[in-house]
């Protein structure tokens, strides 16, 4: 089992890979949106993880330009056996602002409340768009 250091920085890794993917495939001057899909630590209610949303992350993401677009409490699972406990989106006017949030000393000195909240061993990140005419 990988310690908790190494197991942040191979999360950490994982995310910014996953943002430089995400960067080629954006397209130039775009709106951009996310969902994540998360796992909670152990004795961390749903309520805990709205908090940090709106009151920690959601002051940052706003300083960035971005918006919380919801955040949703996974109350059942209809198929299959993925349960995370809670959904959020997100949406950036562009991957830069997105980007430079994670860069945010603001954001920085969030990280070991997020930390002590979800369990990113376990996260998803989405990058999403609408369908037309839905």
């Amino acid at each position: 089992m990988y310690g908790r250091n190494t197991m942040r920085k191979l999360v950490g890794g994982a995310l910014c890979a996953i943002l430089v993917a995400f960067s080629v495939a954006a397209q130039a001057g775009g709106a951009v949106q996310f969902m994540d899909l998360q796992w909670l630590q152990p004795g961390v209610s749903p309520t805990q993880a709205g908090a940090y949303f709106h009151e920690a992350l959601g002051p940052i993401v706003r300083k960035h330009g971005g918006k919380l677009l919801f955040t949703y409490q996974v109350l059942g699972v209809m198929k299959r056996d993925l349960k995370p406990a809670v959904i959020a989106g997100k949406e950036f006017p562009t991957m830069d602002a997105m980007q430079n949030l994670f860069k945010d000393p603001d954001y920085q000195s969030i990280v070991p409340q997020r930390d002590r909240i979800f369990d990113l061993s376990q996260m998803r990140l989405f990058q999403i768009a609408p369908i037309g005419g839905i």
